[in-house]
C-alpha cells in the first residue's frame, strides 16, 4: 500500500508539474506522504495519498498552493455540519462528470505517440500502463508499468553497445570504426563499452572481446576504454578479472584507459590493478596509443585506409 499511494501521487504530481511546466521533488513528496501518513496512523484515520479527482479539480478550478486544501477542508466541514441537505438529492454522476471533465485535459495521447516513434519499448509501457488502468485500475497499470520498465531494461543493457574505435585524422577524436573513417593499429583491440558493467551485461563484454581476439590472430594488446563506464558490480569486476587472465593465457596485455576517478577508487580496492603483471593503466586513450603502438614493430603496423597517413599522436 505505501508503494501505490507513493506511485500513484507521484505520477499525479509529475502529471499537473508537466502541464504548468514546474519540477517537483520525489524526495520532498516522499516525506510529506510519510509524514502525513505517520499522523493518520496516530488519529486511526485512512491511508493518506495524492487524490487524482481532488487534484486536477482544484488545478482546473485555479489552484495554486496547499491552501487550497485548507480551504476545501474547512468548507467541507462547514457543509458537512450545516448544509449537507442542499446535496442530499445531487446525483452521484454529477461528481464523475465534475472529475471527468477536469480530468480529460490530462489525457495527452501526443505524448503516447511520440513515445511509440522514439522507441517502441517506451510506447509499449505507456500503452500497457494506460490500458490497464482503465480495463482494472490505477494499481495494477501503475505496478505494471514497473515490472515492464524494469524487464525492458534489463534486457536492452544485458547486451550494450559495444564499438571497437578508432583515431579520426583531422581532430585525433576517438570514434567507431562502422560510423567514420579512422585509422586503426593493426595489434591493438580498442573497445568501448557503452554502458555500467553489472551482473547482466559482463559476460556479454568478455565473449564479444573473446571472439574479436579469436577472429584476429594479430592482436597482441586489447585496451578497454571505460569513458561510457559510470559503474562496476562485483559480477563486474569478476568479468574483467577472468577477461584478463584469459587473456594473458593467450600472451595478450590487457590495458585500461580513461576509467573514471570511482570506478578506479572501486577497481583499487582489489587485486586487479596489482595483477596486471603485462598491462597498464592509461589516462587517456592517446596516451595508450602513443605508448603501445611503439611496442609493435613498424614493418607491422598498416593504415586502416592505406590512402592516408596514420595520424600521429
Amino acid at each position: 500500500m505505501a508503494l501505490i499511494i507513493y506511485l500513484e501521487s507521484l505520477a499525479i504530481a509529475n502529471a499537473l508539474a508537466r502541464k504548468n511546466h514546474q519540477r517537483i521533488s520525489a524526495n520532498q513528496e516522499l516525506l510529506a506522504l510519510g509524514a502525513a501518513n505517520i499522523a493518520a496512523a496516530a488519529t486511526q484515520a485512512m491511508p493518506v495519498a495524492g487524490s487524482f479527482g481532488r487534484s486536477v479539480v482544484s488545478e482546473h478550478s485555479g489552484a495554486k498552493s496547499q491552501w487550497a486544501s485548507v480551504w476545501s477542508a474547512l468548507l467541507i466541514v462547514l457543509v458537512c455540519l450545516f448544509a449537507s441537505h442542499l446535496f442530499y438529492y445531487v446525483p452521484e454522476a454529477v461528481l464523475g462528470a465534475i472529475i471527468s471533465v477536469s480530468a480529460w485535459s490530462l489525457l495527452n495521447w501526443r505524448d503516447g505517440w511520440r513515445a511509440w516513434l522514439y522507441q517502441r519499448s517506451d510506447g509499449a509501457i505507456w500503452l500497457t500502463t494506460f490500458l490497464l488502468v482503465l480495463i482494472r485500475d490505477a494499481e495494477t497499470g501503475i505496478l505494471a508499468g514497473v515490472a515492464l520498465s524494469l524487464v525492458l531494461y534489463l534486457r536492452r543493457t544485458s547486451k550494450p553497445h559495444i564499438a571497437e574505435v578508432g583515431v579520426l585524422q583531422d581532430s585525433g577524436e576517438i570514434r567507431n570504426v562502422l560510423r567514420h573513417k579512422v585509422h586503426t593499429v593493426p595489434g591493438i583491440l580498442m573497445i568501448r563499452p557503452d554502458e555500467s558493467l553489472y551482473f547482466g551485461n559482463s559476460d556479454f563484454l568478455v565473449d564479444a572481446v573473446l571472439k574479436r581476439v579469436n577472429n584476429d590472430k594479430s592482436i597482441t594488446h586489447v585496451l578497454l576504454i571505460g569513458s561510457a563506464i559510470n559503474h562496476i558490480d562485483f559480477s563486474g569486476f569478476e568479468a574483467l578479472e577472468n577477461l584478463s587472465q584469459d587473456l594473458t593465457k593467450r600472451n595478450i596485455y590487457f590495458h585500461l584507459a580513461e576509467f573514471k576517478g570511482p570506478v578506479m577508487d572501486q577497481l583499487e580496492k582489489t587485486d586487479l590493478l596489482r595483477n596486471f603483471s603485462s598491462g597498464k593503466v592509461f589516462f587517456s586513450v592517446r596516451e595508450a596509443i602513443h605508448e603501445l603502438s611503439h611496442s609493435i614493430s613498424p614493418q607491422s603496423t598498416i593504415n586502416k585506409y592505406p590512402s592516408d597517413d596514420f595520424y600521429s599522436i
